[in-house]
């Protein structure tokens, strides 16, 4: 049984539409950033390391079911200049 709270109707994206990544998110599930990623809407950190991607201007690490949003300015000051190499 799922007890999470859903938004109400009016806030549910419409059948088919494409999911926006509120600003102040933590985590994304795999299947939406999966979209993300083919849509071009995020990239990961490399051809090669995907357990990292940037997204709607932040980090996020994959967490095998759902990725987590790096908050620590350090690590992502990080992962921008390893993503500019």
């Amino acid at each position: 049984m799922n007890l999470t709270p859903r938004p109400p109707a009016a806030a549910q994206p419409a059948v088919g539409a494409t999911p926006v990544t509120p600003p102040d998110r933590l985590v994304i599930d795999t299947a939406e950033m999966t979209r993300l990623l083919t849509q071009g809407k995020a990239q990961h950190l490399s051809r090669i390391v995907h357990s990292f991607a940037r997204h709607n201007g932040h980090w996020w690490l994959d967490n095998t079911t759902e990725w987590l949003r790096i908050t620590d300015q350090d690590y992502t000051a990080r992962l921008d200049e390893l993503a500019d190499q």
